[in-house]
């Protein structure tokens, strides 16, 4: 059997296998990483005390399944006031 040459398809996977689109780090500090919506002032960015990023309602949705961070995988942290 022939073998037949590599097709444009392939080629263009391939290419985007060995160089994924990025995002630089503006843009992923401007967009919450578990609903990816962009923060704002009726739904502003929270830190936690691991140093990563959420909104508010979106990190306390998350802690109602777990108890660590979805980025690190550290535990959650806070203060009862």
């Amino acid at each position: 059997m022939g073998s037949f040459p590599d097709s444009p398809r392939k080629v263009d996977v391939d290419l985007l296998k060995s160089n994924p689109p990025t995002l630089s780090a503006a843009d992923e500090e401007d967009a919450c990483p578990t609903c990816l919506e962009e923060y704002d002032s009726e739904n502003p960015k929270i830190m936690t005390k691991c140093n990563h990023h959420f909104h508010l309602s979106c990190i306390l949705e998350w802690m109602e399944r777990s108890d660590t961070c979805p980025i690190c995988n550290q535990e959650m942290r806070y203060e009862v006031l």
